[in-house]
């Protein structure tokens, strides 16, 4: 009858324009985006579309107007995204639908929460954007994981300390408050709270100051210091911060093993500028300099020898950036080929002129990528560049047996310089015969009295690839330049050669550089860059060793390298070698155990003081002939032992044979010795994470063998406790009846604490289900304020508190109605039991937007600003004012807050100590689960 009523007063009072304009009005006030649609459906009635009927204002600011237009056209993506699927089972039964979704189709990107209602053949779709709610969500409990990561962490120390003053109110020193289990470890086992930090000595009266310094200026702090005299020792890394009431927390981090290696890191770094600056090249390692673009525009100088510094004017380039130092740099290309070498990993070397400050020059520049950067060695090659434009511009008196000028220039360069006429076969060049040559030919290339004779004769097998390159000069007349390695001299040569004559002259004149130490360190620092990409990839110990060692083995073109550990045992030691790698698969193996005294121990007694020994022959060794046989064996002639010495300790080394006698270079000497440092260092890397890997599995199987203990154990438990109580019951009641006054008492008290450990057994239960996504809900309308009614007169039967109910006026909710009392009455318990019992309680409900407010007041001891943190984490405890000597497992609020999260809401707390706490929960009206 009202409804009727209603509709002819409104027919009365607004016509259908009116009506309409007044709906608009309404859903324009929502801040949600409200949309009408209507279902398109084909000829057998099945929906395949929906239109806009309808839209608020805040949905034509996204969308723009869509009215009458398609669904599936404007937004295609809800298909995708199972929209489109819940709006036709929506239009199909009626059944309402809520949820939160991530969507990222069209111009979306976000969380929203979506409502879907049936409105005639069609539904109404309001939409919230929640994004940076859930965004916020998901900060807090990273922020809630890190601090509980940061408590439990095995490595982190934490204490919190309380203001010791005398009676002026002045600072004299500081109380242990509380420590967390690391602090303890470090402490031996000795619980130090209740000290004074004075009592130990050094190591405590030196932090006095940075904690006054916290106090009084409310500041943190942090600092680094070694502790010597003290419970542990070693270097440390402290942070202090004030958080009220005359406290600090103190954080502290064990960073011994760091600064080893930042002293280890020093050292390295210090070699390696030494091993630079020796160079004769500059050398140089940039990073790139991107625009807002990500395209490389210049490069920044990260590592310079004393070379480079020197080709920059003699001061340090450090930080500065190539076109800043080098404007015309751009131009001249060079800058176009260093952004190459970097983005496509291309090694180049090139050479080009250069004007600084007014001098030319010409520069010869190689650059390597390394990592995300670049390594380049530059040289000035003006001299060279000038002879041989001297050579270019004089090379027709050359033909002509040339001027004094000619010979004077001749006979008075570094580079070595020669005339050759070309010899065919089958008009093919395949040999050449000296025509004249330069004093310093002998000293570039080693040979002498080499004119007027044949290169078949005097340097037989020369690579053809060298008749090839002057048989082009002599037939184009085109001058030629290159390098290239000769086989005959063992050498690296740079060469420059271009014809004498006519065209139909067979002589070249060539110039040339011995560049065989730049080459050999070219390939050096090419083979450690790959030494290092390749075991920076691998996991495993024992594998790194091998890779280590193969990659030394083939690149030193050795017979057998190893990587080896060691013990000593009395005066001997025992070599330790896991595997071996060797280039003839038929060589016998080195891997196993072996005493130094098999080999002459005396040989090794520098090993252990960190000299390497060098033994070009076995045979030359001062030892016994049984120990020679040991040598040769196992095919041992030339052989390198290089040690490894951390701390002054002797760790291990490497070793390399050759089944040959070898004189064995420098640069392989200093390679071996690279290479064992970094192949230590690697496997020292890769133990610590193997460790660290075991360790994560072992804690993750630990305390699944705890969730599983908790589990069994109080489903075990359940059983025979609810006979119990049954039985209890029983008794109770029969003493009762037979008026046993005393005994019917303690009965009932046993059932009291009977009512305690059932639901200490559920709480435990419910906790291995909650962490195990298995606690059930059945979620329906609820009246919460009955809930509350209901909840609050079992508790009152069970203490003598006074209560106050305040209860607003609340819609129905949808919720489990179950949980939710649950938690009401675990709030409620907790109330009592931390306040006296001539305080009162109080229990307020109200509305507070689309969503349901509770909480509970008590006038009790109040929760410290640092247990407001943890006061929610599964088994935790208040220790003050004596609050862990009540009844509990610190598992009520941990169950309590996982409920109210289900339900789409919050579980806080307000608290000060000595004035009691609030504790508030919050849901939604219509929860975000529906199942």
């Amino acid at each position: 009858m009202y409804n009727e009523d209603h509709k002819n007063i409104s027919a009365q009072c607004l016509n259908p324009s009116e009506y309409k304009d007044l709906l608009q009005a309404t859903i324009d006030s929502s801040l949600d985006i409200i949309q009408l649609f209507k279902a398109v459906r084909n000829e057998e009635g099945r929906i395949i579309d929906f239109v806009w009927l309808l839209n608020n204002k805040k949905a034509i600011e996204q969308n723009g107007d869509v009215t009458g237009r398609s669904l599936l056209q404007q937004h295609p993506g809800v298909v995708e995204a199972g929209i489109f699927e819940k709006m036709v089972k929506v239009t199909e039964t009626g059944k309402p639908s809520e949820e939160e979704m991530y969507y990222n189709y069209e111009q979306f990107d976000g969380w929203f929460y979506q409502a879907v209602v049936r409105s005639g053949d069609g539904v109404v779709l309001t939409t919230r954007d929640i994004t940076k709610q859930k965004n916020a969500e998901a900060e807090i409990m990273k922020s809630r994981d890190l601090l509980l990561a940061m408590m439990d962490a095995p490595n982190i120390g934490i204490g919190v300390f309380k203001v010791v003053r005398n009676n002026h109110g002045k600072i004299i020193d500081f109380i242990f408050d509380f420590v967390n289990k690391r602090t303890l470890e470090a402490f031996g086992g000795n619980d130090p709270t209740g000290t004074l930090l004075s009592s130990y000595g050094s190591d405590g009266i030196e932090q006095l100051q940075y904690f006054k310094e916290v106090i009084e200026t409310g500041n943190n702090n942090s600092y680094t210091r070694k502790a010597e005299s003290g419970i542990v020792e070693g270097w440390f890394l402290f942070s202090n911060a004030p958080i009220g009431n005359d406290r600090l927390i103190q954080v502290w981090e064990d960073i011994t093993d760091l600064k080893k290696a930042e002293q280890e890191i020093k050292a390295t770094s210090n070699l390696l500028q030494s091993v630079l600056n020796v160079s004769l090249s500059g050398i140089s390692y940039y990073c790139p300099v991107f625009n807002e673009e990500n395209k490389i525009i210049d490069f920044e100088w990260v590592l310079t020898n004393n070379r480079a510094n020197h080709y920059g004017g003699d001061r340090s380039l450090i930080g500065k950036r190539w076109m800043e130092e080098y404007p015309g740099i751009k131009e001249c290309g060079v800058l176009d080929k260093m952004i190459a070498v970097v983005e496509k990993g291309e090694i180049q070397d090139w050479e080009f002129p250069y004007t600084l400050d007014g001098s030319h020059q010409w520069i010869r520049l190689t650059g390597v990528k390394l990592g995300n950067g670049l390594v380049t060695s530059s040289e000035d090659i003006t001299a060279r560049k000038l002879a041989e434009k001297e050579i270019l511009d004089l090379k027709d008196e050359i033909a002509s047996n040339a001027t004094n000028k000619y010979y004077s220039i001749f006979n008075s360069i570094n580079e070595g310089f020669c005339i050759y006429e070309l010899v065919y076969n089958n008009e093919k060049a395949d040999d050449l015969r000296w025509v004249e040559v330069n004093p310093a030919f002998e000293k570039q290339t080693g040979l002498k009295d080499t004119v007027g004779k044949l290169a078949s004769e005097v340097m037989p097998g020369t690579e053809t690839y060298w008749f090839e390159a002057y048989d082009k000069a002599a037939k184009t007349g085109e001058a030629v330049h290159f390098e290239n390695w000769h086989e005959p001299t063992g050498r690296w040569y740079y060469t420059f050669a271009s014809r004498i004559g006519g065209a139909n002259s067979r002589q070249v004149a060539v110039l040339f550089s011995d560049i065989t130490k730049r080459k050999q360190q070219e390939q050096r620092q090419q083979f450690l860059l790959n030494f290092s990409d390749t075991l920076r990839t691998i996991a495993d110990p024992i594998e790194t060793q091998r890779a280590a060692m193969r990659m030394l083995g083939e690149h030193l073109k050795v017979s057998r390298t190893f990587y080896y550990s060691l013990v000593q045992e009395n005066d001997n030691w025992t070599y330790i070698i896991d595997d071996d790698w060797h280039a003839d698969p038929t060589q016998p193996t080195f891997s196993g155990r072996f005493l130094s005294t098999d080999f002459g121990a005396h040989t090794f007694t520098r090993l252990p003081l960190g000299e390497a020994y060098i033994c070009p022959n076995s045979h030359q060794l001062d030892i016994t002939p049984t120990e020679l046989q040991h040598y040769l064996d196992l095919q041992i002639i030339g052989w390198i032992a290089y040690p490894i010495i951390r701390q002054g300790i002797y760790e291990g080394g490497v070793c390399i044979h050759s089944p040959v006698a070898r004189n064995w270079t420098e640069e392989e000497i200093t390679l071996t010795a690279e290479v064992a440092e970094r192949t230590w260092e690697a496997v020292e890397r890769a133990n610590a994470e193997e460790a660290l890997r075991k360790s994560e599995i072992k804690l993750k199987e630990l305390l699944q063998i705890r969730e599983d203990f908790i589990g069994v154990a109080s489903h075990e438990l359940k059983t025979p406790v609810t006979s119990i109580k049954v039985y209890a019951e029983v008794v109770q009641e029969k003493l009762e009846k037979r008026e046993w006054v005393e005994e019917g008492e303690l009965m009932k008290r046993l059932n009291t604490q009977i009512d305690r450990l059932n639901k200490l057994i559920n709480d435990l239960l419910n906790t291995t289900k909650i962490s195990a996504g298995k606690l059930h809900f059945c979620f329906g309308p609820t009246d919460l304020n009955k809930v509350i009614q209901e909840r609050l007169e079992e508790v009152k039967r069970t203490t003598k508190h006074n209560f106050v109910i305040e209860l607003g006026d609340l819609p129905v909710v949808t919720s489990d109605q179950e949980r939710i009392g649950q938690v009401i009455t675990n709030l409620l318990t907790n109330a009592i039991k931390y306040s006296p019992i001539t305080t009162t309680v109080t229990i307020k409900s109200s509305l507070a937007g689309d969503s349901i407010q509770v909480s509970v007041l008590d006038k009790g001891y109040g929760i410290s600003p640092n247990d407001q943190l943890k006061i929610f984490d599964r088994f935790y405890r208040v220790t003050e004012n004596n609050m862990d000597t009540f009844p509990g497992m610190g598992l009520g609020l941990y169950i309590s807050s996982q409920i109210i999260q289900q339900h789409g809401g919050t579980l806080t707390v307000v608290s000060e100590p000595g004035n009691g706490s609030v504790f508030t929960f919050t849901i939604p009206i219509k929860s975000l689960r529906s199942d």
